[in-house]
């Protein structure tokens, strides 16, 4: 029985230890792509900015 509680308890801590790492990854996931998604975002305000500019004319 205490055995089986001590394996029940090991296998939380890897379950616990696994999540931890796939929130770092997805952390790193987002650090890496957030530059790019304010890149593709500052290039629409200018394209919207434009076709405005277009449209006064």
């Amino acid at each position: 029985m205490l055995l089986l509680l001590q394996l029940l308890l090991l296998l939380l801590l890897l379950l616990l230890l696994l999540l931890l790492m796939l929130l770092r990854l997805l952390l790193l996931l987002l650090l890496l792509l957030l530059p790019v998604l304010l890149l593709l975002l500052l290039l629409l305000l200018l394209l919207l900015l434009l076709l405005q500019l277009l449209l006064l004319l």
